[in-house]
């Protein structure tokens, strides 16, 4: 049985190609099949078309989200997948711990930070499914928020709710992302919102082709 994790990723010349490439030879020392996705590359990046991309390339029959500035957890996603042989989906982590500038660079370095990370009691984007459950990411959410808490509506919609996380995940610094689109991101969320409470949500995704008209998925 193979576990891919889907990673997407638009390369900038700078600071998210350093950190990639330091993930990147962390992740080609496990176990799992590492699989990539980019979007079109016009505007805005768009994540959910990134992982749309890489989730038609993956092989693995679970599939795990991460992110190409996260720092790779075996014990973690181990973890994960064994609750994915009794679960549909569940979420990786309970929290996140971004490091700071300095000791994200000590990183890169191969040295050990010496400055605490900031931890926030939450982490959302970082998600396995089982390959056949798999539904697809809203490509309407461009620029940075919303299509991670969005696609979790679904998630629990469709299957319920998911086993209670532990772990933290550790992310690397980089500059925040344009919030530009944020609101416009946040309407569209809402209507996700607002099919899961009426739930209807199965005929939202088939409506807007994230799913097809005969799919189980149950």
């Amino acid at each position: 049985m193979t576990t891919s994790i889907l990673i997407p990723f638009r390369g900038d010349n700078g600071q998210r190609d350093r950190l990639w490439a330091h993930c990147q030879k962390l992740w080609s020392q496990t176990p799992y099949e590492i699989v990539v996705g980019t979007d079109a590359g016009n505007g805005p990046f768009n994540t959910a078309q990134a992982l749309n991309s890489a989730h038609t390339k993956a092989t693995g029959d679970k599939l795990i989200i991460y992110g190409a500035d996260q720092l790779p957890d075996t014990e973690a996603i181990n973890e994960a997948v064994s609750h994915l042989e009794h679960h549909p989906w569940v979420a990786v982590y309970n929290s996140t711990a971004t490091h700071t500038p300095e000791s994200t660079e000590r990183i890169l370095a191969g040295l050990e930070p010496t400055q605490p990370p900031t931890t926030a009691p939450l982490c959302v984007a970082i998600i396995g499914i089982r390959a056949d459950k798999w539904i697809n990411y809203d490509e309407r959410f461009r620029g940075w928020g919303s299509e991670d808490t969005a696609w979790r509506h679904a998630l629990q919609a469709l299957y319920g709710d998911a086993p209670t996380p532990t772990g933290t995940l550790q992310t690397l610094y980089h500059e925040p992302a344009s919030r530009a689109r944020a609101e416009d991101n946040y309407r569209i969320y809402r209507e996700y919102v607002d099919a899961h409470n009426a739930g209807n949500m199965r005929d939202y995704l088939v409506t807007h082709g994230l799913i097809g008209a005969t799919d189980a998925h149950t």
